[in-house]
């Protein structure tokens, strides 16, 4: 039945949006979620831009990336070691890493 897909697909982008916009609100405190739009093109995990109203008022991008929940902390460290290595050293095509207000990654 499409209007049960319809649901259930609204349903799905509507978590996901919540969830988006807790890690931007609450957890990493960056200011108010504005728009989240999915950022096709990996087959592992899912990528999302995001823009947020920073608290001084600015408008400010983002990069979101959700693993799979199979992928390794282990794994995960390693990109974001090689990210922030990349940066410090004059890459500048990456979003780079941020960690929350406690100093974690999440």
């Amino acid at each position: 039945d499409r209007s049960e897909r319809e649901k259930s697909f609204f349903e799905q982008y509507t978590s996901e949006f919540q969830e988006i916009q807790s890690l931007i609100e609450d957890i990493y405190q960056l200011g108010t979620l504005e728009k989240v739009y999915e950022i096709f093109g990996g087959y592992v995990n899912r990528s999302f831009g995001v823009e947020v109203t920073a608290p001084d008022g600015k408008p400010v991008d983002y990069f979101i990336r959700r693993y799979r929940l199979t992928t390794a902390d282990e794994d995960i460290k390693v990109e974001h070691a090689l990210v922030t290595y990349a940066i410090e050293h004059g890459f500048d095509l990456a979003a780079g890493v941020i960690k929350t207000p406690e100093n974690k990654l999440l």
